[in-house]
């Protein structure tokens, strides 16, 4: 199964393909997590939720709860355990584009929300993470409007973007789809705020949510 996930992370003149069902689902994870383990650099755009490699277990577990009791924990554990790239010791770079409304739900509640973005301000310290911020402001379109979507890129193969929706997930192999994404990155670099602008932006929402936590609930200004 290894070698057969590693040849598919090679195969980028593959056609698309798509996962759905339980199957389906199962088979994306593993794919997931083998494309996460071998790139090089991951690019993840989330406009909903906080991407899934920053995220804390008490946010994961939130996130979750709609799903079976008994598979809860192990896929929170699944989870949190995929950060090991990020702090490995060759560790993957990672660049993340998250919608600035991300910041002020408070996913779970104030608290777990205040430990989440303090855990994405002490993770955009590390050497290898990128984090920036997509302003609700922006007057122009932009493809994080669209949905969320992860570009992959690896040492010797070509770039994969993944797609991942409800009940099922895409894997795009070709070209001509994942330049697309590629340049919709590029985009998203002019349009987000700057990195330091993006951990202070962080730094005020967990203001914000330790407000709500002592019953002083209160909106941040804008950076």
């Amino acid at each position: 199964m290894r070698d057969h996930l590693i040849d598919m992370a090679r195969s980028a003149a593959e056609p698309n393909w798509l996962s759905s069902g339980a199957s389906g689902i199962r088979r994306e994870l593993t794919t997931l997590i083998e494309f996460e383990r071998t790139a090089t650099h991951i690019v993840e755009v989330a406009p909903m939720i906080v991407p899934g490699l920053l995220q804390t277990a008490d946010y994961a577990r939130t996130i979750m709860s709609g799903m079976p009791s008994a598979e809860l924990e192990t896929h929170v554990t699944m989870r949190v355990g995929r950060r090991d790239v990020l702090t490995r010791r060759k560790p993957v770079s990672f660049e993340a584009f998250v919608a600035e409304h991300v910041l002020h739900m408070p996913i779970g509640g104030a608290e777990v929300m205040a430990d989440q973005l303090h855990h994405m301000a002490k993770m955009a310290e590390l050497p290898n993470v990128t984090l920036r911020v997509v302003p609700s402001q922006l007057q122009g379109w932009h493809l994080a409007l669209e949905g969320a979507f992860i570009l992959f890129e690896f040492p010797k193969a070509s770039p994969i973007v993944n797609l991942e929706h409800y009940r099922s997930s895409a894997f795009l192999y070709d070209e001509g789809d994942v330049a697309d994404y590629a340049q919709a990155v590029d985009s998203l670099r002019e349009a987000a705020m700057s990195p330091a602008d993006s951990q202070r932006l962080i730094a005020t929402c967990v203001d914000e949510m330790e407000g709500f936590n002592d019953g002083t609930p209160h909106r941040v200004a804008q950076v």
